[in-house]
């Protein structure tokens, strides 16, 4: 058993095309809009998306476009501020985020699925990857209790030999069906502990990411989960400050948003 410490990598983030806003804005009147709006030179594009798919709503792009639109903020700070203060969740649902998560349990990838509404996962599959050492991640408190964890680290090294057991007593290295082969691995991981290390390819879009990231640093949050989402909420904050700008994290870890479920 190796013990392990769960990492967050981000893979993918939102990438404008420029040029066909430009041609769209010019094609709807909106070319010569007020410095400030749709600026797209601003650093930080899954905001500009934000801000565009906003305007877009309203047709605000600069004043009069729309006839009963008079006045418009011309800076996107001001404007992601009033998105987040008026609840107006949809338009930050096209900003997509990927992550890779990396010696995160099945405990945990579990509970993230539950989470259905704008994300996407990609799990290794136990099916088709053998087992033979397993790794876990433990918090602080069990690895301090010597006696626990001497009897976690027994339990889990029966399991390995278990799993190596299996690979020679259904000599898969010699198994040429690959279909054969699956159906024995398949079987090997009904034997795996649900707290095994694993990797997910985990995606989602800004306005979920805020609804998880306020609910899985929770103090009632379960640790592990509660770890990750304390490193996707720095990141976030790095990425779209704009966007996250208003979560404060607390003295208990907590990242509370002034604005919860936009």
């Amino acid at each position: 058993m190796k013990l392990v410490e769960p990492t967050v990598t981000l893979i993918c983030r939102p990438q404008l095309d420029t040029q066909a806003i430009e041609n769209y804005l010019e094609e709807i009147g909106a070319k010569d809009r007020p410095p400030g709006v749709v600026d797209l030179s601003h650093q930080y594009e899954a905001e500009s998306l934000v801000e565009f798919s906003g305007r877009l709503d309203y047709n605000s792009f600069k004043p009069k476009l729309n006839p009963n639109v008079t006045r418009i903020r011309t800076s996107i700070e001001e404007y992601i501020q009033n998105i987040l203060n008026s609840h107006h969740g949809s338009v930050c649902e096209g900003g997509f985020f990927v992550f890779i998560l990396h010696n995160v349990s099945r405990v945990l990838t579990a509970e993230l699925c539950r989470h259905r509404v704008g994300t996407s996962f990609s799990e290794r599959s136990l099916r088709y990857v053998r087992l033979e050492d397993i790794s876990m991640w433990l918090p602080e408190w069990a690895k301090r209790d010597e006696d626990l964890l001497n009897r976690c680290v027994y339990l889990v090294s029966q399991i390995e030999s278990h799993q190596r057991w299996m690979a020679e007593h259904f000599q898969l290295d010699a198994i040429k069906d690959f279909s054969e082969k699956k159906d024995k691995t398949s079987f090997m991981r009904r034997f795996a502990p649900l707290g095994l290390a694993t990797d997910i390819v985990f995606g989602s879009n800004v306005r979920q990411l805020r609804h998880m990231i306020e609910l899985r640093t929770s103090i009632h949050a379960e640790a592990e989960i509660r770890k990750v989402f304390q490193m996707i909420a720095e990141i976030m904050c790095f990425e779209a400050p704009n966007l996250f700008g208003d979560f404060t994290q607390d003295e208990q870890g907590q990242w509370i948003p002034r604005n919860s479920k936009i």
